[in-house]
């Protein structure tokens, strides 16, 4: 299957499940608090873009084209410059990367991708397999 079926089946299951949009909806929330004040605020990871439906406002990047994604490029070379970014958020799947590509993940993020300005916030969500009915894992 490829990324964009990927999203795509995600995409329909999101659609077809209010009780799920509302759990991710309270998660998002929190979420969002956390970086809340901080400006500009980078979604890593965007994938089919529910966070940026529910935040207009994120800059959502994506190593894979889609509708809500507005910078598409690599988390591990990500675009911004250093101190221009005021938070950075986004969900790790642990499907997809293995734990220690995240924890190394996150390390780079931090110095390399703007956050390492006087009160930058890096929040990430680590999401167990499953956790979209039909994701993989």
């Amino acid at each position: 299957m490829t990324e964009a079926e990927v999203l795509a089946r995600h995409r329909a299951v999101w659609e077809a499940r209010p009780e799920l949009r509302q759990v991710y909806r309270e998660w998002f929330a929190r979420l969002l608090g956390a970086v809340e004040g901080l400006d500009p605020v980078v979604e890593v990871g965007a994938g089919p873009g529910f966070l940026k439906e529910f935040a207009p406002h994120l800059v959502a990047t994506d190593v894979v084209a889609g509708l809500r994604v507005d910078v598409r490029c690599d988390a591990d070379v990500l675009p911004f410059r250093s101190a221009s970014v005021g938070g950075f958020v986004g969900a790790l799947h642990s499907s997809r990367r293995p734990s220690h590509h995240v924890v190394l993940g996150v390390r780079r993020l931090s110095v390399s991708a703007g956050c390492d300005r006087c009160g930058g916030a890096l929040v990430v969500r680590h999401e167990a397999p499953g956790c979209i009915p039909g994701s993989a894992g």
